[in-house]
């Protein structure tokens, strides 16, 4: 419980979960990128 209080009230703790909520949130993003653009059919003149 200690250290969610210093990870909330100390300058350096809420950096720190800044970097780690921003962190997340570019790999959320690239994940759901990268399976959309798996699912897609690829363009016509990739065939061959």
């Amino acid at each position: 419980m200690e250290l969610m209080l210093d990870l909330f009230s100390s300058d350096v703790g809420i950096l720190s979960l800044l970097v780690i909520l921003i962190t997340l949130g570019i790999v959320c993003t690239c994940i759901v990128y990268f399976i959309r653009k798996s699912h897609e059919a690829p363009p016509e003149d990739a065939k061959q």
